[in-house]
């Protein structure tokens, strides 16, 4: 399991009552892994060693996720951040939630209007807070599924840019170019263009901000 939360399709779950990390794993590139320890109080805590046992982290954190893409989700007083391979923290505790990077960027969300957004690995906040982090999927082939409503899907790119309108009911990741999203309740194929596509390839049909061809 690739992310450090409880999910559903693939999207982070924030209504959970309790958030489920699934992986306290050794990152074999960067030859570090966490490591759990008791505290004096009986409380435990995360620290982070080398493939030498030797330690980085002091345990210092309430909950660490696996190293992906050289950085680390840290939890400490419920607040996210990430830190790197040295243990220093790149990206402040300051979140309310946080996913693993991919392709470079990651989504982090405030809770208090629920609302997530894309950020890189200096923690550089590449959309505003308006998408619905239940909605958002990480970055897969250069674009990424967001929602500004349950039923408004749509496609940014790295720069933030909405390459393809939020108009879709359900919009999915893209793979080998191609993503499946359903419009008006008919199910189809779309490039990263927007164009309405085949399995075999284009048929040359386009969807406008209105969801008309």
């Amino acid at each position: 399991m690739k992310n450090l939360f409880k999910v559903s399709a693939g999207l982070i779950n924030i209504t959970a009552a309790v958030i489920l990390f699934a992986l306290m794993g050794v990152n074999v590139n960067a030859q570090v892994s966490s490591f759990l320890r008791k505290d004096t109080d009986g409380s435990y805590r995360y620290g982070v060693k080398d493939n030498t046992g030797k330690i980085i982290v002091p345990p210092k954190y309430d909950k660490m996720g696996k190293f992906c893409e050289g950085l680390a989700v840290v939890v400490l007083n419920d607040k996210y951040g990430y830190i790197d391979s040295t243990g220093k923290e790149v990206i402040p505790v300051k979140y309310d939630a946080a996913r693993d990077f991919s392709e470079g960027l990651a989504i982090v969300v405030r809770k208090y209007d629920s609302k997530c957004v894309f950020i890189d690995k200096t923690g550089k906040e590449i959309t505003e807070f308006k998408y619905l982090p239940t909605q958002t999927s990480s970055f897969s082939e250069g674009l990424a599924k967001v929602a500004k409503t349950t039923y408004e899907q749509g496609y940014i790119d790295k720069t933030g840019k909405e390459i393809i309108p939020l108009i879709y009911s359900t919009a999915y990741d893209f793979e080998g170019g191609k993503a499946q999203v359903i419009l008006d309740g008919r199910k189809f194929y779309i490039d990263k263009t927007g164009k309405e596509v085949t399995k075999k390839g284009s048929d040359s049909k386009k969807i406008n901000k209105g969801g008309k061809k």
